[in-house]
């Protein structure tokens, strides 16, 4: 074996050092390329031998410098010669020698154009040959760089010449380890080793490409399956093979889960409750059937799958069914219509068929859904033919089944089980992604399966969690079948819920680790035996019940433990269990049991035979049950004593019926002989006993449990020598913060009165006292009443005056600002009217003094005009009286207007006043005048308390509202002032940043018209960086409101 790799490995050297054996040549640009020498000889040197083209070595001559003429050259020259010989003596010498001369030339020229046309051809072939040997070295330089895969370069016998880095990844092996080794070696014995490799390189170099899955064998020894992608490389006249080999592992497990899913799909197939077959488009042979079909054409399935779909048919039926699959052989899916089907028995019947394109075993294929609809048809004619084809498979699904585009992700369709399930309707599921019901966290993954699995036809997607509409989510178990439907990809799902199966399977997973917690931890004792009575294991209760260690008691028999007297109990059971293996009513009785110590004590004891024979027996201790069970039962008496007090105390109508039935009650419900209630008085006393008095005078309860002591000569009725009174009690009731009453308690039982019925009874006493000072409340609650109500009577009488005074006041000043008003802007009119008609000089001409005087009195009346004009905005809007016209108007017109108006007195200002509008160029529906007056003073507070900086006026609609914003780089408004600033005549201190100046009406009126357009202003300010205010108003409808509108305000 030495000997035979040493001349494997010279052979392969001698290849190697060939010119066309590798690419180490081609692979370097700068590579010497040896200058190909033509020359032509003739026969005289090729006889002679070595003075040729091919006797000399490549650097005896140089072809730039030398050209050996031909033999036919020299022929030419003889018979020139021979010419000139004959005809000598005619011509001239000189002329022959220029023949000569001009053959020779002739002859050179020939030669050289031939030979520069040779070396020009060879230097083109041997730049060509190095571009493409430049650009193969290139591409797989990038290859091995970037591809995934491992790249091996092998020569024609399958020696590794070079590799890629990937392959130290993916095998193990440095680069330099398998240069020079066979790529037989690394194949895997069970697919043919090297021999099988010898193969496929002939096949390989014989077809020019060969695409092949094997399995190779690892450094490490492990195997690996891979996909081997080789071709042929035919470089300088030599072969190569070049082949990139990938791991598939991956693939081949997801052609297992292939597999599983493909035996789900053929489950689901058969458990689909319509009847379906499968059948072959070119032959029409049927290759499968499910259980309905089997079914409903009374055909066994290896009858079946002998048949062709031609059988399950009407003889009337077989050439439409030919011209049928010949028109509709591609269409993925079909409604056939209605179709007279064939039972085994020659019945025939009508059936709607639906059907499905697939591929089996790679020829083409038909999935059929043949639903029996004689009878529905004979009961309802034809009414629903098209509605049933798709319903059968899919709206009928008793699961949630939906179809899905494949690029959108959208909705197609759903059935009604999916409606059901999710809660949404089918209108909101095809307004809907399936992202849309996944979990926020899964949508990215599920993007991805998407896309990774879109191309599989049939695929099990395994369970994911679906959101339903109310929120709560579920498991499910997703198969989904690649579909088209309207000319798009898209898949068809069908989703399993399996919320409470995985519940189950958690639940069983952990019910084991459960049953050993509860059975260590149970608060009862648990003891395992067989038929026999043997014990096989017991927690750490039943040891510290019994008295025993676990030691002792495993190993035992539980007649060992069980006393004598309840031996027979324990046989019957035991019996009964061994005849019949099982109890067919879990065995619970009550046992009396002893501990080691000979403690008795009471115990539940509960059993139950498992399936495989085992007896687990409940032990519970009563006896701290039985003792709370005492005491629940005269808590619950003490309660309802307590209960019925209150209920009497709420109810009772007289201090004497009161006191009665708490006597009575207390009697039913306690454990009392006696129960009465005394008056506390100094005449009449019932107590023997001073002391007792006293007690009760200072709110104390007197208590005497012992029926032997001379304590009971005090109570009432008390005959200590004859035992009819064992214990006693009495408590002081209240009246007021007064003792009045006493309630004494008597009982045959001594030790009775322990603190938790004292308690009980104090809350008795304290109860009847509540009850006391409430008919008493009662009482002083009635006279005071009376007393009020004649109080709001005369309160309401006066209410009513200061009513109608306050009205007369308002209609007063109502009346008094219209006359005012009137009066006031008739001559204020005037004397505008009057002075814009003298400065205009129609009077006569004006000095500039007398110009001067008419501008102050002008801008004077139209200031006092401004001044009237709020007050009555003001007094309108305070009356709700504001009129508010509804009409078209332009909204960006109107700021226009505004802005032209106060453009002078901003620019002689210095500031920046600029107009932004955004989509308000369409009309709106509203009082054009007073959003104008809005705006104009929005406008005018800016520029007024701006001093440098710039103004902004800025429209644009939100939504149905106009919001328009005026905004300033004045110095702001204080957040403290900025609700106050709308207060009617309020002004800001100077020292705030403003100047105190009009009014104080302007802002006030601008809210007040905001809201009774249906609008509001709202304000954001900063000092020092200056102030936005905002107006919202309603756009209204242009079309639906008629011009000239009011609306009160």
């Amino acid at each position: 074996m030495p000997a035979a790799r040493s001349r494997r490995w010279r052979q392969r050297r001698a290849r190697a050092a060939s010119p066309c054996a590798t690419l180490a040549r081609s692979r370097s640009p700068s590579a010497a390329v040896p200058r190909r020498s033509t020359t032509c000889i003739s026969p005289t040197e090729a006889a002679a031998g070595g003075t040729g083209a091919r006797g000399r070595r490549p650097g005896d001559y140089n072809a730039a410098h030398e050209t050996v003429f031909p033999t036919g050259c020299a022929d030419r020259g003889r018979r020139v010669s021979s010419a000139t010989a004959r005809n000598g003596r005619r011509l001239n010498p000189i002329l022959g020698i220029a023949i000569a001369l001009l053959g020779i030339v002739v002859a050179l020229s020939i030669a050289g154009f031939w030979w520069r046309t040779e070396l020009r051809q060879t230097k083109g072939k041997l730049h060509r040959t190095r571009r493409r040997a430049e650009e193969i070295q290139a591409r797989l330089d990038w290859i091995s760089r970037h591809s995934n895969d491992v790249i091996l370069l092998l020569d024609a016998d399958g020696w590794i010449v070079d590799a890629n880095e990937r392959l130290t990844e993916a095998y193990g092996y440095a680069r330099n380890e398998v240069l020079g080794r066979h790529i037989g070696e690394f194949r895997s014995l069970s697919t043919g080793g090297r021999s099988r490799s010898r193969e496929l390189l002939g096949d390989i170099i014989r077809d020019g490409s060969v695409i092949f899955e094997s399995v190779h064998v690892r450094k490490d020894g492990s195997e690996v399956p891979v996909e081997v992608n080789a071709r042929r490389l035919d470089l300088d006249g030599c072969t190569f093979l070049i082949g990139s080999v990938r791991d598939i592992t991956e693939r081949k497990q997801q052609e297992a889960l292939l597999r599983r899913s493909e035996a789900a799909y053929r489950a689901l197939f058969d458990a689909v409750p319509q009847p379906m077959c499968v059948y072959d488009l070119e032959t029409l042979r049927i290759l499968g059937a499910n259980d309905a079909g089997v079914a409903q054409f009374g055909y066994s399935r290896e009858e079946m799958s002998r048949m062709t779909v031609v059988e399950l048919l009407a003889p009337r039926e077989e050439e439409r069914l030919k011209q049928h699959v010949a028109r509709n052989s591609t269409a993925p899916l079909l409604l056939s219509g209605l179709w007279e089907s064939r039972r085994k028995g020659g019945g025939t019947f009508v059936t709607e068929v639906v059907s499905h394109s697939v591929s089996i075993d790679g020829r083409p294929a038909r999935v059929v859904v043949a639903t029996d609809v004689t009878q529905r048809l004979r009961v309802e004619n034809a009414l629903h033919a098209s509605e049933a084809r798709y319903r059968a498979l899919f709206r009928s699904n008793p699961h949630p089944m939906w179809a899905y585009d494949l690029e959108t992700l959208a909705f197609l369709a759903v059935n009604d089980a999916a409606t059901s399930q999710y809660g949404y309707s089918e209108s909101e599921f095809l307004s809907m992604t399936i992202a849309d019901i996944r979990p926020p966290e899964d949508v990215d993954r599920l993007k991805e399966h998407v896309r990774r699995y879109s191309d599989e036809v049939l695929s099990d997607s395994g369970i994911w969690t679906h959101r339903t509409r109310d929120g709560r989510l579920i498991d499910v178990e997703i198969v989904s079948h690649a579909i088209t439907l309207s000319g798009r990809p898209a898949r068809i799902v069908l989703a399993h819920d399996v919320t409470r199966r995985l519940a189950a399977e958690r639940a069983v997973q952990a019910s084991e680790e459960r049953y050993r917690k509860l059975f260590e931890q149970a608060n009862d004792a648990i003891v395992e035996l067989d038929l026999t009575g043997r014990i096989h294991a017991v927690n750490d209760e039943a040891a510290r019940i019994f008295g025993y260690s676990r030691d002792e008691l495993v190993g035992g028999n539980l007649r060992d433990v069980v006393p004598e007297s309840e031996q027979p109990r324990l046989e019957h059971l035991l019996a009964a269990t061994l005849a019949t293996s099982t109890l067919r009513v879990p065995y619970d009785g009550r046992w009396n049991l002893v501990r080691r110590d000979g403690d008795s004590f009471i115990a539940k004891v509960r059993a139950r035979v498992l399936e495989n024979g085992t007896v687990i027996v409940v032990v519970h201790d009563l006896t701290e049950y039985l003792t709370v069970q005492r005491r629940l039962e005269r808590q619950r008496d003490l309660y309802n004593l307590l209960s019925h007090c209150s209920h009497a105390v709420t109810h009772g109508e007289s201090r004497e019926s009161l006191l009665a039935e708490v006597a009575t009650l207390a009697v039913r419900h306690g454990p009392f002989r006696i129960v009465t209630v005394s008056r506390i008085d100094n005449a009449g006393q019932v107590f023997r006993d001073d002391g007792v008095v006293a007690a009760l005078r200072e709110g104390r309860t007197v208590v005497c449990n012992d029926g032997r002591s001379g304590a009971l000569a005090a109570m009432p009725g008390a005959e200590p020598s004859t035992g009819a009174i064992g214990s006693a009690a009495v408590l002081p009731v209240f009246t007021r913060g007064e003792a009045t009453h006493a309630l004494l308690f008597c009982s045959n039982e001594t030790d009775v009165f322990d603190v938790e019925i004292m308690k009980t009874l104090e809350q008795v006493a304290a109860e009847v006292s509540f009850g006391l000072d409430a008919l008493a409340t009662r009482r002083d609650l009635a006279a005071a009443y009376a007393d009020l109500e004649i109080k709001v009577e005369e309160r309401t009488r006066d209410l009513a005056e200061a009513k109608d005074r306050a009205e007369a006041a308002d209609r007063a000043k109502s009346t008094f600002l219209s006359s005012v008003s009137h009066e006031l802007r008739s001559p204020l009119h005037s004397i505008i009217g009057f002075t814009a008609v003298l400065l205009e000089g129609i009077g006569g001409p004006l000095n500039e003094s007398q110009r001067e005087h008419l501008d102050v009195v002008r801008d004077s009346a139209q200031h006092l005009l401004s001044i009237i004009s709020d007050l009555l905005d003001i007094s309108r809007i305070e009356a709700g009286a504001m009129a508010i016209v509804q009409a078209p108007y332009r909204p960006d017109e109107v700021l226009r207007r505004v802005v032209q108006r106060f453009r002078i007195e901003a620019e002689t200002k210095g500031l920046e006043f600029r107009l932004e509008t955004d989509g308000t160029r369409a009309g709106a529906t509203g009082d054009e005048r007073r959003v104008e007056q809005v705006v104009t003073n929005l406008v005018s507070n800016a520029i007024k308390y701006t001093a440098a900086g710039g103004v902004l006026v800025r429209s644009r609609v939100v939504g149905d509202r106009l919001v328009i914003d005026v905004e300033d780089t004045g110095r702001g408004i204080p957040a403290a002032e900025q609700q106050r600033i709308f207060a009617r005549f309020t002004q800001l201190d100077p020292e705030a940043g403003r100047l105190a100046e009009g009014t104080g009406l302007g802002l006030a009126i601008a809210r007040g018209l905001a809201g009774a357009m249906g609008g509001r202003i709202e304000v954001v300010s900063e000092p020092g960086r200056g102030s936005r205010f905002t107006l919202h108003l309603p756009l209204g409808a242009t079309q639906s409101v008629q011009d000239g509108t009011r609306l009160a305000g």
